[in-house]
């Protein structure tokens, strides 16, 4: 069930980037796109290393301030613990 589960985040995901990466196709930037499963922070972390990354460019989904005060956002995370610069897209 787990790996069903997976193979569908996946899926969704390679949607999302591939109408992501149409939009930047033509556009003469450089980039690459890569579904993760896992802590997000975390897989994001080991992939800006895997694939030397020089920018993580990532959407917010708005949480509240108490929210982002109480529990931490991802963005924060990534933010910490990736040694490139983050673009963050609202």
């Amino acid at each position: 069930m787990i790996d069903e589960m997976h193979e569908s985040a996946i899926a969704y995901s390679s949607e999302f980037t591939a109408s992501a990466a149409a939009m930047l196709e033509g556009t003469g930037l450089r980039f690459e796109t890569h579904e993760l499963i896992g802590d997000a922070p975390s897989e994001i972390a080991k992939a800006v290393k895997e694939y030397d990354c020089h920018l993580v460019v990532m959407g917010t989904r708005g949480m509240s301030k108490l929210g982002n005060l109480l529990m931490g956002s991802v963005a924060t995370r990534v933010i910490h613990e990736v040694d490139v610069p983050v673009l963050l897209v609202k």
